[in-house]
């Protein structure tokens, strides 16, 4: 038996954040990569053509929703199509990657991956990545309690399992992780699409695709959220008055001119269609899981008693050299989604108040990323994979030696 080899590895599961999971086509008989950048986003500029190059559009959801009777009572849910979660964007971030890969492939710990479809629904990715979880446990002979990471939008589609199942984790390592707090931020992009960084003549995703995805619609904050009256994801006039709107009712789209109704003359039945079921399974969601208001700071937003969640440590690793978003402005009835009237000090997904609250006094501890390291960047931070490091082998003192050494740290 390798001396170096801890005598229990540690149960490792990362989940990415929004856009970090690579995309296949499961219906092509060799495997053919939809979203894999930098090579397929080369691939798209060439293939879409148009007015408006690049976008992705070989990603676009189908914007048909079918009627289905569940324990809930009649709900809808988007067709599906061909294509799957796959791995990770590795060149987003790699060295997060190679470390954690590296000590897999070396018999340091057990390390798993799920990627998950951030086209979708975050409820069905959230029961998708619930199930993964639930199957790595049962599936595990020594019964070890899961060391969880995740990435932004990650922490938002695996709380629910975390709620839920408490007692499958002994630790959380949440990097800029958006758990609460709505913002209009992507307003922007539903009426522009996402410019390619860098290359602003080529969409990343154009603003048709980015319509297709209702898990897009799951960061705007509710009407009634707690800090929803101090500003944040609301409009702001030319004199200076906060409008409290609801982003979850399609009429405040029209009467503003947000996203398909700023950039598409005659809007069909079958797209207000979608844009109202998405909106209300981000509704569902949001209200269910990440809603903030004064009773979400109590152990009663939690789904079991306050004790099932005692044995977690949960570490939040957050920046504070990157621009907080607050709202746009607006001139009459319409949106100016290059204006953003004010930003505060902090990572824009990773509000440090309320995570000091937030869920349900939770056992919690607050670090900060090293200096110039943005929401994307701090995942690489030789500090958060060092505090990884102590996590893992917080017992084992050789084998935390050993990691470094074979690491180069």
């Amino acid at each position: 038996m390798n001396e170096k080899l801890p005598k229990q590895k540690p149960l490792v599961i990362y989940v990415p954040g929004l856009y970090s999971s690579t995309l296949k086509n499961r219906d092509a008989c060799v495997r053919k990569t939809a979203f894999n950048p930098p090579l397929s986003l080369l691939k798209s500029f060439v293939l879409d053509g148009g007015d408006e190059r690049g976008g992705h559009k070989n990603l676009s959801l189908p914007i048909l929703w079918s009627e289905k009777v569940t324990d809930k009572g009649e709900e809808y849910f988007q067709e599906k199509d061909s294509i799957e979660a796959d791995g990770c964007w590795k060149f987003a971030q790699p060295k997060l990657m190679m470390f954690l890969e590296t000590l897999n492939s070396n018999g340091l710990i057990d390390f798993h991956l799920i990627p998950w479809d951030w086209r979708r629904a975050f409820e069905e990715a959230s029961d998708m990545i619930a199930i993964k979880v639930k199957d790595i446990s049962d599936n595990d002979p020594l019964k070890r309690k899961i060391i969880l990471i995740s990435h932004s939008t990650g922490a938002m589609v695996t709380w629910p399992c975390v709620d839920k199942h408490p007692e499958l984790f002994s630790n959380w390592i949440n990097m800029a992780g958006c758990l609460l707090l709505g913002s209009n931020v992507l307003l922007g992009e539903f009426l522009n699409g996402w410019d390619t960084p860098g290359m602003s003549f080529m969409k990343f995703l154009s603003k048709d695709v980015f319509f297709s995805f209702p898990g897009l619609y799951t960061y705007f904050p509710l009407q009634d959220e707690e800090r929803a009256g101090e500003g944040d994801g609301m409009l702001v006039d030319e004199h200076g008055h906060y409008h409290n709107v609801d982003y979850f009712d399609i009429h405040t789209w029209q009467k503003y001119n947000l996203g398909i109704f700023g950039w598409k003359d005659l809007v069909t039945a079958e797209e207000k269609q979608h844009l109202m079921h998405s909106l209300a399974a981000a509704k569902r969601f949001r209200k269910k899981y990440l809603f903030c208001d004064g009773n979400k700071y109590e152990p009663s937003a939690l789904s079991r008693d306050i004790e099932d969640y005692r044995h977690i440590d949960i570490i939040c690793y957050g920046s504070k050299c990157f621009p907080t978003h607050s709202n746009f402005e607006m001139k009459g009835n319409i949106c100016d989604v290059s204006k953003s009237k004010s930003t505060r000090e902090g990572d824009g997904t990773l509000n440090f108040k309320c995570w000091s609250k937030v869920p349900g006094g939770l056992k919690l501890k607050i670090e900060y990323a090293e200096e110039g390291s943005n929401h994307v960047a701090l995942v690489d931070d030789m500090k958060v994979h060092n505090l990884m490091l102590d996590i893992f082998f917080q017992h084992d003192s050789f084998t935390r030696k050993s990691a470094s050494e074979l690491l180069g740290m």
